[in-house]
């Protein structure tokens, strides 16, 4: 899947070890089952997901603070 030359970087680690489990295989397996585009395919889907939802945890707390007043 990486270039084995190439470190990655804490936060890469990170979510290559949730992927992982996410998945229900080892990081070995996973590494040696996805292409780097499908990684970074996984990586920008978990991104646009947690963005969305913060929005709704955000929007969420702004009609909480709403009804309170």
């Amino acid at each position: 899947m990486r270039d084995p030359k190439r470190h990655p970087d804490a936060a890469e680690r990170a979510f290559l070890f949730r992927l992982a489990k996410d998945m229900g295989m080892t990081v070995s397996d996973l590494e040696r089952r996805i292409s780097t585009y499908e990684f970074a395919e996984w990586a920008a889907y978990y991104s646009a997901l947690a963005k969305a939802e913060e929005a709704a945890h955000k929007k969420a707390e702004q009609k909480g603070r709403g009804r309170r007043r």
